[in-house]
């Protein structure tokens, strides 16, 4: 069974995957940055664990990409 850290993590990555999948529009925008915030809350939560912190910041880079592309 998945800690709570990791499945906070499997639902950041199963959420941008989802988004990808969306038309490039206003709306993408949107919930690309909804889903930075997340990524900052976990970021926060997840300061004690660099290994975590380090997934989170590679799939903030990838949403910042989709988000200005």
């Amino acid at each position: 069974m998945a800690s709570f850290q990791e499945r906070i993590i499997e639902t950041i990555i199963t959420d941008f995957e989802q988004i990808k999948t969306m038309p490039a529009d206003k709306n993408q925008r949107n919930e690309c940055n909804i889903l930075l915030k997340r990524i900052e809350s976990a970021k926060k939560l997840f300061s004690a664990d660099s290994q975590l912190s380090s997934k989170l910041v590679d799939i903030e880079k990838k949403i910042n990409i989709l988000k200005n592309s």
